[in-house]
């Protein structure tokens, strides 16, 4: 039990960090006037919340990590970060499936440069 609080509780913080990342894309948007605020603002808190949620609950819990612990630590944060950055995109385009908004997000973090989007030079700066 003491690893899977650990996990939740280094997620939290991770999930937290991103949505200080996820803040740059808001300031861009605010600069660029583009549209999509709105969606990255909304994006960065209910990101911030849900790290805080689980970072700021799990303060007490012993901090060792395990190898086991270590890798599904990684596995979650690569699985699970995509879906809260999926938040502004389907904020902005409500029409986007989430299977579609999580290979969107998915390609971008990863900088592959797959896109399934037509029309993506008509997206605004932020979000492209």
């Amino acid at each position: 039990m003491n690893i899977l609080l650990t996990i939740i509780h280094i997620f939290g913080l991770v999930t937290m960090g991103f949505s200080g990342l996820m803040s740059t894309c808001l300031i861009t948007s605010e600069i660029a006037h583009d549209g999509a605020t709105a969606a990255f603002f909304d994006g960065t808190w209910i990101t911030l919340l849900l790290g805080a949620l689980m970072f700021f609950p799990t303060l007490l819990t012993p901090k060792k990590v395990s190898r086991q612990a270590g890798f599904l630590l990684v596995a979650t944060t690569w699985s699970l970060i995509p879906v809260l950055c999926t938040i502004p995109l389907m904020i902005y385009m409500p029409t986007i499936s989430f299977n579609d908004a999580y290979f969107e997000t998915v390609s971008g973090l990863t900088t592959t440069g797959a896109t399934i989007l037509s029309g993506i030079d008509n997206l605004p700066m932020s979000i492209d």
